[in-house]
């Protein structure tokens, strides 16, 4: 039986401090005893790696941002599956 987890993300555009409070929540959870899991969007399954790639190489105008936010939603799926 798979141990249930909490899934927390946390969005926002580059620059607004997304690293830094991940690092104080895993501090805060390393003292209450909990043991996170740090996972990158898009990534951390293989398909999302394969988003990622995607995502990053193809960062060009051509790409409609529905199709952007699509394959977006296709890397979360995957890992929360």
């Amino acid at each position: 039986m798979r141990k249930q987890g909490v899934l927390i993300t946390l969005e926002g555009p580059e620059g607004s401090g997304k690293s830094t409070q991940i690092k104080n929540m895993v501090r805060y959870f390393k003292r209450k005893g909990i043991r996170p899991v740090l996972l990158r969007e898009p990534g951390a399954t293989k398909v999302g790696e394969a988003i990622r790639e995607i995502l990053l190489h193809l960062k060009v105008n051509s790409m409609a941002p529905e199709t952007e936010l699509m394959l977006y939603l296709a890397a979360r799926a995957q890992v929360v599956h």
